[in-house]
């Protein structure tokens, strides 16, 4: 009979996502939750019954468990940075948001801690190219590691990733709307501008285009 498909060592019918930067490993995670919606469920219902993150190696067909699920933990989404995983936990228990580096069957170290205190968990990512731990909202980014800072957005921005303290933003403009109607005008228009802000929150350097990662990890203007 001839083979459709294949199946990984472990079946849980988790939705799997590529991760950008290589193409061996895919991860899923047991539910969707961000990380300031488990903080909400766990001060309305008590406790949050915990995520599970596991990774897929499209190589062998194993599956890899990091970390076995605990009550009121969570996991932010991946990012691959210099041939290895980076991987956000918050643990509600101990107060703490921790950054682990990670490689399936080889590694997995905890590089850095935060207490949940002194950070939001709205938005709360790791982003590369240098890797930092940020949080960020309509008006501001704070970034936690590998220094603290805040910086200033405008409501349209969002932040994509941080380099040698230059920190690249697509920021979404509209023109033409009919405030009056509540509608699009005829010559409206919605686009993207890729702003360059410095850790002061200036500006070095705006075009248009939107921004975007390809699965191999490159960065393309569109």
């Amino acid at each position: 009979m001839k083979e459709i498909f294949k199946e990984f060592s472990e079946v849980k019918g988790d939705y799997i996502d590529e991760i950008p930067g290589q193409n061996r490993f895919a991860y899923g995670t047991s539910d969707a939750n961000d990380c300031f919606e488990v903080e909400d469920i766990i001060k309305h219902d008590g406790s949050y019954k915990g995520s599970v993150i596991r990774f897929y190696d499209y190589q062998t067909g194993k599956v890899y468990l990091p970390f076995e699920q605990k009550k009121n933990i969570s996991y932010g989404r991946l990012i691959f940075i210099d041939n290895r995983f980076y991987i956000l936990q918050v643990d509600f228990n101990e107060g703490i948001a921790n950054i682990y580096k990670y490689y399936p069957g080889e590694i997995l170290e905890k590089i850095f801690d935060y207490k949940i205190k002194d950070l939001s968990t709205y938005n709360l990512e790791l982003v590369g190219l240098d890797l930092h731990l940020i949080s960020q909202d309509s008006e501001t980014l704070e970034i936690y590691y590998p220094y603290r800072k805040t910086v200033k957005l405008a409501g349209s921005e969002s932040v994509l990733f941080i380099d040698d303290g230059k920190i690249y933003i697509n920021r979404w403009i509209e023109e033409g709307w009919d405030d009056e109607n509540d509608m699009a005008g005829e010559d409206y228009k919605y686009y993207d501008k890729l702003i360059i802000k410095d850790l002061d929150s200036n500006i070095i350097e705006e075009k248009l285009g939107s921004l975007h990662q390809s699965p191999d990890g490159t960065w393309w203007l569109a």
